[in-house]
C-alpha cells in the first residue's frame, strides 16, 4: 500500500463470480455467502510501501484460485475495485496409470510397451535381462541398472503421455527368444514421479528351426518342415519347405491335417523364417509354407506336444500342373523344447539359477557351465560335457545339472567365485526326445 492501513484478501476457487470490494472486505463471495476462514485474512500495514506475505494452506492439488484484495486505509476509505491475482497450486501427486496398463507386447526382436496415465505426464522406461536386481525409480528415470550404472541408449527411454491417451514404446535390437524385466514410472509436470516402480515381464517371440525331419513319399527328398512353440507350450507353427523343384506351389489349407489342433490357416509367408545352418544352401530357392495353429489354452488343448502332420495328396502342386503323389502321414514327433524362465540369484561368491517350471513343460535336464566374462562360447556338447570352448573340464563347482519337470524346478550353483565379478553363464535343456534348446548366455554379476 501506498500509506499505512489494512489489507483484506479472500481466495476463491477460478471460475466463480468475482466478488466486490465490499464483499472481500467482509469475507464473502459474490452471492454474499460467508467464506471459510481459511481462505481470507486481514493484513496489517503498519508502514507504507512495505510487504506483507500470508499464506494460504490446506489448498487442493493443482487447482486454480483467484486471490482477491482490497486496501484499506486508517480513515476507512476503501479500495473501490478489488485486486485479483490468479495461481495454480502445483500438483504433488504422482500420474496413475490407467486401468490394463502399462502392458508388454513382445515381438521376435523387440518389445513394445503400452502406456496410458491419469494426467499429462512423461514415462521412463528401462530395460533389463530377467533376473537382474530391480532397480529404485529414481535409477529407472536416470537411465542406471540397481547399482548405478548406465544403461545403453537402446534400452532405455522417455515417452510423453496426454490424459487417457494410449501409447506406446519400443525396445528394439534385442536378443530373439531372451526374456527380459522392463521397468516404468511415470513423472508430473512438477517433476513428481510415482515412487513404486512398475515391473513387465516379457519374453521375446523364436522360431525355433530344428534339424530337418523327411516326410516319407516320393517327395522325400524334397521336403522338411521345422515347427515354433509359444511361451506357453503350446506350437504355434508348423514350417515346411520345399526344395526349388516345388517352388511357387499350388497350396491348400484342406491339404494339412495337424492332429490335436485346428488348423487356422496356410500361408507362403516366409517372414520371420530362420535358415537352418544345417541347411543345403538352397533356402533362397525354396518354397516355404507356415501351418498356422489356432490358439491353445490348458482348457481347450488336446494333446500333449507330440503332433502328428498329415499331407493330402494331390494337394501339392508344381509349377507345370503336375502333382506329387505319395507324401504320407509322418509319425508322431516330439520337436517342442522344455519351456524353462531361469531366475538368478547372487551372492558374494557364488550364484543360484532355478529354472522355474512353466506350465505344460516336460521332463528334462538342465546342463550349465560358468566361464570368465569374455571366454569363448562352448558349443551344446561342450556344455553339456561341462567344458569350456577348447574342451578343458572345468572344476565341479563351474558346471552341473538339474533335472525339471513339470511339477519340479531344477536348481543351478556356481561357487567359489570371486566378489564383484562378472561371469558368463551357459543353459542347454534337454528332453526325453534328446531334443536341445539352447538358452541365450547369462551374464551374472556376484556381490
Amino acid at each position: 500500500m501506498n500509506e499505512t492501513g489494512s489489507v483484506y484478501i479472500l481466495c476463491i476457487k477460478s471460475g466463480l463470480a468475482a466478488p466486490t470490494a465490499a464483499q472481500v472486505k467482509a469475507g464473502t463471495d459474490a452471492s454474499g455467502a460467508s467464506v471459510d476462514p481459511s481462505l481470507k485474512a486481514v493484513l496489517v500495514m503498519d508502514r507504507a510501501d512495505s510487504e506483507a506475505v500470508h499464506i494460504f494452506d490446506a489448498l487442493e492439488n493443482n487447482c486454480a484460485y483467484d486471490i482477491y484484495a482490497v486496501a484499506e486505509d486508517g480513515y476507512g476509505e476503501l479500495q473501490p475495485v478489488a485486486a485479483v491475482v490468479k495461481a495454480t497450486t502445483l500438483d504433488g501427486q504422482a500420474p496413475a496409470w490407467i486401468s490394463g496398463y502399462p502392458a508388454a507386447l513382445p515381438s521376435y526382436y523387440s518389445i513394445r510397451v503400452n502406456l496410458n496415465a491419469d494426467k499429462t505426464s512423461s514415462a521412463y522406461l528401462l530395460c533389463l535381462n530377467s533376473g537382474a536386481a530391480s532397480p529404485m525409480a529414481a535409477q529407472v528415470k536416470a537411465g542406471t541398472d540397481a547399482s548405478g550404472n548406465a544403461v545403453s541408449d537402446k534400452m532405455k527411454g522417455r515417452l510423453e503421455l496426454s490424459p487417457g491417451t494410449a501409447s506406446g514404446f519400443e525396445f528394439t535390437q534385442l536378443s530373439s527368444g531372451m526374456r527380459y524385466d522392463i521397468y516404468v514410472i511415470a513423472e508430473n509436470r512438477n517433476q513428481v514421479f510415482q515412487a513404486e516402480v512398475t515391473k513387465l515381464s516379457a519374453t521375446t517371440l523364436q522360431y525355433i528351426v530344428y534339424p530337418p525331419t523327411l516326410y516319407g513319399g516320393s517327395a522325400s527328398k524334397d521336403s522338411l518342415y521345422t515347427m515354433d512353440v509359444n511361451t506357453d507350450g503350446y506350437i504355434d507353427h508348423i514350417v515346411v519347405r520345399f526344395s526349388k523343384a516345388m517352388r511357387n506351389s499350388s497350396i491348400t489349407q484342406a491339404g494339412f491335417t495337424v492332429a490335436g489342433y485346428t488348423v487356422a490357416a496356410v500361408t507362403t509367408d516366409a517372414d520371420g523364417i530362420v535358415d537352418d545352418p544345417g541347411s543345403d544352401g538352397d533356402l533362397a530357392d525354396s518354397q516355404y509354407v507356415i501351418i498356422r495353429i489356432n490358439e491353445k489354452t490348458e482348457s481347450s488343448r488336446d494333446t500333449g506336444a507330440t503332433p502328428a502332420v498329415t499331407i493330402a495328396s494331390n494337394n501339392i502342386v508344381a509349377t507345370d500342373g503336375t502333382f506329387f503323389t505319395g507324401l504320407s502321414a509322418t509319425a508322431s514327433f516330439d520337436k517342442a523344447l522344455t519351456l524353462v524362465d531361469p531366475e538368478t540369484a547372487t551372492a558374494i561368491d557364488s550364484f543360484t539359477i532355478t529354472m522355474n517350471k512353466t506350465v505344460n513343460s516336460e521332463s528334462a535336464t538342465a546342463y550349465f557351465v560358468c566361464l570368465p566374462d569374455g571366454a569363448s562360447a562352448p558349443s551344446t556338447a561342450q556344455i553339456k560335457a561341462g567344458t569350456d570352448a577348447d574342451g578343458n573340464l572345468l572344476a565341479a563347482t563351474l558346471r552341473g545339472s538339474a533335472t525339471l519337470s513339470p511339477d519340479q524346478n531344477g536348481v543351478l550353483t556356481a561357487s567359489g567365485l570371486v566378489s564383484a565379478t562378472t561371469y558368463n553363464v551357459y543353459i542347454i535343456v534337454e528332453d526325453a526326445a534328446s531334443n536341445i534348446k539352447t538358452m541365450n548366455k547369462l551374464e551374472i554379476t556376484t556381490d
